[in-house]
């Protein structure tokens, strides 16, 4: 069909030293409303980009697990939110999983090789194949789980959510029923002869006892002191249980469920194992920096084994003989031989903590912007070059991050510090930091009301932040928020609150919330289409991807994806939606057209975050694991504009979409071009967009509202209109010197003759 052309005519402003161009924009129009790909090539990868590593800094190994028959150890690190898995036979660390957020226990089932990990500031448990370190599952469960035990012969398994003061009972991967003997369990030890259950209750100084087979409370046991920890022998029906607050280990005859005795040992307590084979219990004192051997037979104190610093957790393998040791401060562990009773080896954790977990794009200076973690900073990336550049200090731990464009103002949420930081995007230079509520993780922007909302998981609540970097308002909204998108258009707000499988809906004119809808299993990344009003929902749990319509308010379809999809972002420009696949390494693209998968491209280990130059068509994908960002060019309508001279080819590429709905909503590129006197493109002269004069044309937006022209004088924009004209003005400003020319580049099939646009 033949393309039709748009002219908005040309003029100038008297007596300025900015003049004002026409500009020439092609639509192509379809009968009906069929959909244009804009192009037959698929998308690819392009580059990838590998930002440093930092030393290990605070991992944090917290606990440990060991699964007998595989000769497999997994250390729980807390600072990285990861497992380590050593190789038993040459103590080195041959893999490492991700896990949830503020991992605190582990417990490995030896008739699968399942692993499952605790992951307190989530609220979740990591279901990890040993035999692979892959995350098979996440669990939901209570709030703040710590300990977990297993039955392996039952394959139940038994989580203490201490901040909602019960027990969640798993088979095996699904969650079967909930149980509350006590009001603060802690840790977990199982009989699996007995089918007993025994935990801790940190704050009661008691142990309560479980029936497992009826599920029903049998008694409560007066420890005496803080029971921090607790091992159950099988074979000999004793349970030792360690108490921080007077240094010693309670025994407990498990047919009479009454206290032996207890036994002295060093400071402070904390995790316990035992050796079935040679019925020794050991002990870490975290304060002593030491573990006491204790002989279960007659409960006496055999030995002392010097480690490193705050041991806190250990292990023991009972075919080996060996017994490892988490030292919380010195980042390794201790492996002990049990037959000499000494040190023989340290496993140093040499994982480089993974840097890399939010993206944001500045799409007037082609800028990229990651978050590390670890480091508590932000690096520049240069998106010509694709290379690291200035890194710029923020808060404790930095996770979502976005830019106004209009602004010039770039906003990062961190987690740790509880705070936004506001940086400069001309100097890189950081502003002010605003306290907001707990945890904040996701950054959403209304560049046109100039509003900055923050979604904060550990309180359940949005905060806004006006253009004078003022909380204004706190919006209540579901359990866990972690995933926001704002529609500047409607001004609502879409939030995705993983822990209620549920997407607010606010009113950004008056912060409340409108609506709530349900979605799938653990909602994170969600994009707004704001053509089509449709809301796309990554569920991390569900494998797909809801598609709401947001004004009958309810899901009308679902998009599945490969495994744990996490961070999603649409390009506007394309009509693509990308969707990072974490367990699978991957993504998905789907075409918003039809809204089913068109292309799956790999990237690097376990993705996340996504952002999109929708100027460049460029598609920006952090992988955390491997601490790479992978860069994909995206085909369709969108990118970079051919230059004068272009042939047919080039002009059917530069088409946008006309994705129209219910309102004749179309976006259109355009490209200014900045020239001196004589006739020399101008590079980094800044553009702006001062005034529309549109006739018949409502809701009319031009973004980015400045634009820096890059080597060939160029300037990318995108237009929206929901309203088609064929007439009016588009007032731009380029610098303040005198005699430099702008025009605006036009669509011809001809050469352009420059002087024809004075």
């Amino acid at each position: 069909m033949r393309p039709i052309k748009y002219l908005i005519q040309n003029r100038k402003r008297d007596g300025a030293s900015n003049y004002i161009f026409h500009l020439t924009m092609i639509f192509l129009l379809f009968a009906g409303f069929t959909a244009f790909n804009g192009s037959s090539s698929a998308q690819s990868v392009v580059n990838t980009i590998t930002l440093q590593k930092t030393d290990v800094g605070k991992v944090a190994p917290i606990a440990i697990g060991v699964n007998p028959n595989t000769n497999r150890i997994f250390m729980v690190n807390s600072g990285s939110d990861s497992v380590n898995i050593i190789n038993g036979s040459s103590n080195n660390i041959i893999n490492t999983a991700k896990v949830g957020s503020s991992p605190s226990d582990v417990v490995v089932n030896p008739s699968n090789n399942r692993v499952y990990v605790t992951n307190s500031n989530s609220d979740d448990v990591s279901v990890i194949d040993g035999s692979n370190g892959n995350v098979i599952a996440t669990v939901r469960v209570g709030n703040d789980p710590q300990g977990v035990g297993v039955n392996s012969v039952t394959n139940r398994i038994y989580v203490a959510n201490q901040g909602s003061g019960n027990i969640t009972v798993l088979d095996g991967n699904t969650p079967l029923l909930t149980l509350s003997p006590g009001n603060s369990p802690n840790k977990i030890g199982v009989n699996e002869q007995t089918n007993r259950i025994y935990i801790t209750n940190i704050n009661n100084n008691n142990v309560n006892v479980v029936d497992g087979d009826t599920n029903e409370p049998i008694t409560t046991i007066s420890i005496g002191g803080k029971p921090e920890n607790i091992a159950v022998n099988s074979e000999t029906d004793r349970i030792y249980v360690t108490n921080s607050t007077n240094n010693s280990v309670a025994v407990i005859d498990g047919s009479t469920n009454n206290v032996l005795t207890n036994i002295n040992v060093g400071n402070d307590p904390k995790g316990i194992d035992i050796d079935v084979s040679t019925n020794n219990i050991y002990v870490a004192n975290s304060n002593s920096n030491s573990v006491t051997i204790i002989n279960g037979d007659n409960n006496e104190v055999i030995a002392t084994v010097n480690v490193n610093n705050n041991p806190i957790d250990l292990g023991v393998n009972k075919d080996t003989d060996k017994i490892y040791v988490a030292n919380f401060d010195s980042n390794n562990v201790s492996v002990i031989d049990g037959s000499s009773k000494n040190v023989v080896d340290t496993v140093e954790n040499t994982e480089e903590e993974t840097l890399l977990s939010g993206l944001g794009v500045n799409t007037s200076t082609n800028q990229i912007y990651s978050t590390n973690g670890s480091n508590q900073s932000i690096t520049v990336i240069d998106g010509i070059t694709n290379q690291p550049g200035t890194t710029i200090q923020v808060e404790s731990g930095p996770k979502g991050i976005e830019v106004n464009s209009n602004t010039g103002l770039v906003y990062i949420a961190n987690s740790q510090s509880n705070s936004v930081s506001v940086v400069n995007a001309l100097s890189n230079s950081l502003i002010t930091n605003i306290d907001v509520d707990s945890e904040p993780t996701a950054i959403g922007i209304n560049s046109e009301t100039n509003r900055v909302y923050v979604t904060n998981a550990g309180s359940n609540s949005v905060s806004v932040i006006d253009g004078t970097n003022n909380v204004i308002s706190t919006i209540r909204v579901g359990n866990r928020p972690e995933g926001i998108s704002v529609d500047s258009t409607e001004n609502r707000i879409y939030v995705s609150n993983r822990d209620s499988d549920e997407v607010s809906v606010i009113n950004g004119s008056n912060n409340t919330v409108l609506s709530t809808i349900r979605v799938g299993d653990q909602p994170g990344g969600i994009a707004v289409d704001t053509i089509t009003k449709l809301v796309y929902v990554a569920n991390r749990n569900s494998n797909n991807v809801s598609l709401v319509d947001s004004e009958i308010k309810e899901v009308i379809g679902i998009i599945n994806v490969n495994s744990s999809p996490e961070g999603l972002k649409l390009n506007a420009a394309s009509g693509h939606i990308f969707v990072a696949n974490s367990n699978t390494n991957n993504v998905s693209i789907i075409d918003t057209a039809t809204n089913a998968v068109i292309n799956t491209l790999n990237t690097g280990q376990l993705p996340h975050s996504i952002s999109i130059n929708q100027i460049t068509n460029v598609v920006y994908i952090s992988n955390s694991q491997s601490n790479s960002i992978t860069v994909i060019q995206d085909t369709g309508t969108g990118g970079p504009i051919p230059g004068p001279g272009g042939n047919d080819e080039d002009v059917t590429r530069m088409r946008l979409t006309p994705r129209v709905s219910r309102a004749s909503r179309i976006l259109k590129p355009a490209v200014v071009r900045v020239f001196d006197e004589n006739g020399n493109p101008l590079e980094n002269v800044r553009v702006t967009a001062i005034g529309l004069s549109l006739i018949n044309v409502t809701n009319t937006l031009v973004f980015p509202k400045s634009q820096t022209t890059n080597a060939d004088g160029r300037a990318f924009f995108l237009f929206r209109f929901k309203q088609l004209t064929t007439n009016g003005s588009i007032l731009f400003t380029a610098g303040d010197v005198r005699k430099r020319i702008i025009q605006l580049e036009r669509r011809r099939r001809r050469p352009v003759d420059d002087d024809d646009d004075d």
